[in-house]
């Protein structure tokens, strides 16, 4: 089932997405998944970001670089770093990309949505507390992040985590989930992603349960999963598009002040 946060008028709604909106008897994501339906069907809405989470945990560096596997005995263990509530923006909502971060990346990703408290779980049954999944565009400042020694600030600001444009509850098999994305720059479509969740190096179950042994996850938590190896720079003008199977897809401009 794929569940929309709507806006109309006055209202902000959650919804199932089916030859429009019809609207659910919830007031959060997590009541949004079981709950019944009011019987009210909007057909023109604004789509907003499905999620409002504590915090959004981002897995760094997660594809592998070459096509070999994992190794354990000498390749590191996961990194994962935070994105504050305050980065994220939903479909169509422009990413704001200040001079100080110019030459700002987008990085296309797979998130799971966290759906019930999740604390020092294991690999064997994480994917128990998984909502479901969406689409997350981790925007990057490099220029930040390389002066800087770390990723808080270049990683975090306002507008440079958009997430949309649904809520997948279902999704067949998050590990081996096709992963495209594209820009459309001055009318022209550049291809540039095309990958799957399959070369990532660890799983969603693995990457959930790894941070959920230093951090309490939260109903309404994001992680998102890395995005395949090289960095993407965006422009002023330019719609970032990223498509995950079985999911949905986002798009943002890029709106350099």
């Amino acid at each position: 089932m794929k569940i929309a946060r709507i806006s109309t008028g006055d209202r902000t709604l959650f919804a199932r997405v089916a030859d429009g909106f019809h609207v659910l008897d919830a007031t959060d994501l997590v009541e949004a998944a079981t709950a019944a339906e009011t019987g009210e069907v909007i057909t023109d809405a604004k789509l907003l970001s499905p999620v409002t989470p504590s915090k959004v945990v981002a897995m760094g560096c997660a594809f592998l670089a070459e096509d070999r596997p994992f190794d354990p005995e000498t390749d590191r263990e996961p990194f994962y770093f935070l994105k504050p509530p305050s980065a994220i923006v939903g479909p169509g909502q422009p990413i704001e990309v200040p001079e100080v971060a110019s030459g700002a990346i987008f990085e296309c990703e797979l998130a799971a949505v966290i759906g019930s408290t999740c604390k020092a779980v294991s690999a064997d049954n994480a994917l128990d507390y998984v909502l479901g999944y969406t689409v997350c565009n981790d925007m990057s400042a490099p220029a930040l992040m390389n002066k800087d020694g770390q990723w808080s600030r270049g990683k975090g600001l306002d507008t440079f985590c958009p997430v949309g444009p649904y809520l997948e509850t279902e999704l067949a098999n998050p590990d081996d989930t096709a992963i495209k994305a594209h820009l459309i720059r001055q009318g022209k479509r550049l291809n540039l992603v095309d990958s799957t969740t399959a070369r990532q190096i660890w799983s969603v179950a693995q990457s959930i349960a790894y941070c959920s042994q230093y951090m309490t996850l939260e109903p309404g938590d994001v992680i998102s999963m890395g995005c395949p190896p090289g960095p993407i720079p965006v422009e002023h003008g330019d719609e970032v598009v990223i498509e995950i199977e079985g999911v949905g897809t986002l798009a943002n401009p890029v709106l350099n002040f």
